[in-house]
């Protein structure tokens, strides 16, 4: 709770029940009729006259409780709340019964000087004696959640949070930043009078450059509270007041064709309804819809709500209930990695307003707190996660230097407990290799680990071409086009490392007409074998099922089909195993119905390598298994 609003109630409790018309001073007055001066004189502005009246009283009556009210309020005023809550005390010691706002003013003021006990004795009682209908009961029970969650949690944190420069905050406010998978941009919305728009800043080594407004998609109604995808080229975002919508605000979808963003497009009934809907969170792979909506059917407030992707569009809408409070739940980021989600909230335990959260969408049940590394009893909300989980940017409402509250966004290192799992991207270009042109296409991602479809991802002409991979799997990618020629990669990140660059591929792939025996070969690097013999490997299968599928529909498409080694072992013994590997594939394929007419298979030992056999990695290369399409077998 702010300190203005705070001054606000005490001004209030004073003046219950008292006049506020100045009366004659009469020879003998009353401590009621002094009182009653005092605190006009205070609602005036003129607390020495106050403190002076308040202090007489207690001179004549030194049982006078309402006097030790006054001068709590004072006190105050004068920042001195240690003085403040003590003559409360005095003030509910003096009373049999004392007004429930009472108690309700000693709890903020245990608030405001961190001592939780006092907050909670405060809150508890005003609960215990106000009447159900009290406006203040709401604001009292969050309180109270929120001083026992500090009082059990609270403890001295380094904050190392910083304000982003001039050229992102500025005396407007600024909020709901969203980066791309390299971070060399950030879309944020900025609202100026009212007035909601859309900003791009740009990024240049560790500096921003100045942000300009997204011209393409302002109008002279609100547009903000967006996500964007991780390859940049995607923007989902609200839009309110609009002819086309459904409901107060709506969520809009939108792509960019090199720096043109195309004409918004209203997601539709199945999303937006005639409430208010805003905040989207696409997942990665783009299977899942998370946004925020206060529709009916929820926990109460504004709530978190999915959807899940099918062939026939999107699926009902659910409320994850896993983190909906009766309060209000907003601003959903997913992370790449596909089960760390943030969210700000003022319904769990918190530091007060507003705070971030932590909810592992693939384990732990429980929502937890980002702490006060982040969180303070200010506002926070809408945080965006760096693809390698240490880095969050956010929102914060603050003061600035006119002493007016305002929103900067901030940086921030997260907490080791709330990280969520490192990732890394994918950049791709893929061309035709006869023609050199840019081609649109499909890449796929097969979790080898999980032997189940990652992701389908399409590739455009463009570009960029961004696709995200949570590190601890092990993937099997392939670029891949009718009438051409596919491409294959495997991608470890089983091990354990601090090297989270980037993967960028240029993949040329050829028509499958112009191929002969003396192109160059396919290697099929998610085939796996193993150690020491010709016995495939579980994490094969993926990879055969798509080369036999690739036959099927290229029906005149011959193949001969080729293994290798690397230099360990005795060349012989290397070129018997990679006869039999070949074989492998080839009886696969058979029995999986590709007529041995269409296949041969060679082997060729270690006497064609394709990488030095110096290193490990360089022998990795060379133990492969690829295929060149041939005229006639």
């Amino acid at each position: 709770m702010h300190t203005h609003f705070i001054f606000g109630l005490f001004m209030w409790v004073i003046l219950a029940g008292c006049s506020t018309t100045t009366r004659p001073q009469q020879q003998s007055e009353s401590p009621t009729e002094l009182y009653r001066q005092g605190a006009v004189r205070y609602q005036a502005g003129d607390t020495v006259a106050a403190r002076e009246i308040f202090l007489k009283i207690l001179q004549t009556d030194s049982t006078y409780a309402d006097a030790y009210k006054g001068l709590s309020a004072i006190a105050f005023d004068q920042q001195d709340l240690s003085k403040s809550a003590r003559l409360l005390r005095k003030h509910l010691k003096l009373q049999s019964s004392p007004e429930p706002i009472i108690w309700h003013r000693l709890g903020l003021i245990g608030w405001e000087m961190k001592k939780y006990d006092q907050a909670i004795e405060g809150f508890e009682r005003y609960l215990q004696l106000a009447p159900s209908e009290s406006r203040l009961r709401k604001e009292s029970e969050k309180y109270l959640r929120d001083s026992r969650y500090l009082m059990a949690h609270e403890r001295q944190v380094e904050r190392n949070d910083t304000p982003l420069s001039s050229e992102i905050n500025t005396a407007a406010a600024e909020y709901l930043p969203a980066l791309p998978a390299d971070e060399a941009s950030m879309i944020f919305t900025r609202r100026v009078r009212g007035q909601e728009d859309l900003y791009m800043a740009r990024k240049v080594g560790s500096r921003w450059e100045t942000a300009e407004p997204l011209e393409d998609l302002n109008t002279s109604e609100n547009e903000g509270a967006h996500f964007l995808s991780v390859d940049g080229r995607i923007l989902l975002f609200t839009r309110c007041g609009v002819s086309d919508g459904y409901g107060s605000c709506d969520l809009y979808f939108t792509s960019r064709d090199g720096d043109t963003w195309q004409p918004p497009r209203n997601l539709g009934p199945q999303v937006n309804t005639d409430a208010w809907e805003s905040q989207p969170c696409l997942s990665a792979d783009g299977m899942r819809l998370f946004f925020s909506s206060n529709r009916a059917g929820g926990k109460g407030g504004r709530d978190i709500w999915f959807l899940n992707r099918t062939k026939d569009g999107w699926s009902q809408p659910t409320n994850l209930t896993s983190v909906n409070t009766g309060g209000d739940e907003e601003s959903p980021f997913l992370h790449p990695d596909g089960h760390s989600l943030y969210f700000m909230s003022n319904g769990h335990p918190g530091h007060g307003g507003h705070d971030l959260f932590y909810r592992d969408l693939a384990g732990d049940p429980v929502v937890v707190n980002l702490g006060s590394s982040v969180n303070t009893s200010d506002n926070e909300g809408a945080m965006s996660i760096t693809l390698d989980g240490k880095t969050g940017y956010f929102a914060r409402t603050i003061v600035d230097d006119r002493k007016r509250l305002n929103i900067d966004i901030f940086e921030t290192p997260l907490p080791e407990r709330v990280r969520s799992v490192p990732s890394i991207y994918v950049e791709m270009e893929v061309y035709d290799k006869s023609s050199g042109e840019r081609l649109e296409t499909t890449a796929t991602i097969y979790d080898l680990k999980r032997d189940r479809s990652f992701s389908s991802y399409a590739i455009s002409t463009g570009g960029p071409n961004m696709i995200t991979l949570p590190t601890g799997g092990e993937y099997a990618l392939r670029i891949d086009k009718a009438g051409y020629t596919f491409y294959s990669q495997h991608i470890d990140l089983r091990a354990p490392t601090t090297e989270l660059d980037p993967i960028r591929l240029k993949v040329w792939l050829s028509p499958i007409a112009s191929l002969s025996e003396t192109s160059e070969p396919i290697i099929l690097r998610n085939i796996f074998f193993a150690s020491g013999s010709a016995d495939l490997l579980n994490t094969s299968f993926a990879e055969l099922q798509f080369l036999k599928n690739k036959m099927e529909i290229n029906s005149e498409m011959k193949i001969l089909i080729q293994g290798h080694t690397d230099d360990v072992g005795a060349p012989t013994d290397n070129l018997q195993l990679s006869e039999t590997r070949a074989k492998a594939v080839y009886d696969y394929l058979v029995t999986a119905g590709i007529a041995e007419s269409r296949m041969q298979f060679r082997g060729y030992g270690e006497r064609k390598p394709i990488a030095p056999n110096t290193t490990e990695e360089g022998r990795r290369q060379n133990r492969r298994t690829e295929f060149v399409i041939v005229d006639k077998i």
